[in-house]
């Protein structure tokens, strides 16, 4: 009986022992599971993020002009034109060349000679224009040969103004219709195509009477209209040209009320 209850004890020990080792090794596993669970972060550095450049359009920068390819990978450099380099001289003339031009330019003056002092034309006003016209389109001269007849012909541009002025004025008694100095001028200048001076010299000189031609004027208003008022005669005739004096003659002279 002593032996029997020996060994329940010795069991239940051998129980305890067992249980205690489990419940040891339950913890020992259940602190390495916690432990390892708190584990502090890895100190070793990560490589930094890989990045893709972002597709954003580059800006946009004048490029040169692209040189045509050699073939040899070098660049054509641009060749300065003639006017950067150096003037383009014309073709030296021939002796035979000079002496032609200077013949045909001889008689480009003698042709816009005997066309000035031609009989026929006395009363015809001749301008630098007119007589280059004349040379260019009915003689057939170049327009260097022209120019050099017109320029060397030896007329008095002046007094060939002065006939230009005289030529309207009377061209005006025919058609009924007077001219002021500032009309007479315009005239002269667009047929002709004199300089300003020639022109003024040619209006101061031609003998005009402008008083009777502002009276002349008034008179062909008031054969068209005899009820024009006097205030729209002074405003037509000071558009024309007319100054004060000559409207004041003309509206006494018409006895305009």
């Amino acid at each position: 009986m002593q032996i029997g209850s020996k060994a329940k004890k010795d069991m239940k020990k051998n129980i305890i022992i067992i249980t205690i080792t489990i419940i040891l090794i339950i913890c020992f596993v259940i602190f390495l599971f916690i432990s390892n669970g708190h584990k502090p972060p890895d100190q070793t550095p990560m490589p930094p993020p890989v990045t893709t450049p972002e597709t954003t359009t580059p800006p946009v920068t004048e490029t040169p002009p692209e040189q045509p390819p050699t073939g040899t990978g070098e660049t054509i450099e641009r060749q300065p034109t003639a006017t950067e380099d150096e003037t383009i001289q014309p073709p030296k003339k021939t002796k035979r060349q000079l002496k032609e031009e200077k013949k045909r330019k001889e008689a480009a003056v003698k042709t816009a000679k005997d066309y000035v002092n031609n009989k026929n034309f006395t009363l015809t006003a001749h301008s630098l224009y007119s007589i280059k016209e004349y040379l260019e389109e009915n003689k057939k001269f170049s327009a260097e040969e022209a120019e050099y007849g017109a320029e060397n012909c030896g007329a008095d541009w002046n007094e060939e103004a002065v006939k230009a002025a005289k030529m309207c004025l009377e061209l005006e008694t025919k058609v009924n219709y007077s001219y002021s100095k500032k009309e007479l001028s315009k005239s002269i200048e667009r047929q002709w195509k004199f300089t300003p001076e020639q022109v003024s010299y040619g209006v101061e000189n031609c003998g005009a009477d402008w008083n009777k031609q502002a009276e002349n004027y008034i008179k062909v208003m008031l054969d068209k209209d005899p009820k024009t008022k006097k205030e729209q005669i002074v405003k037509t005739l000071t558009n024309k040209g007319f100054n004060k004096e000559e409207i004041n003659y003309g509206i006494k002279a018409c006895k305009v009320k």
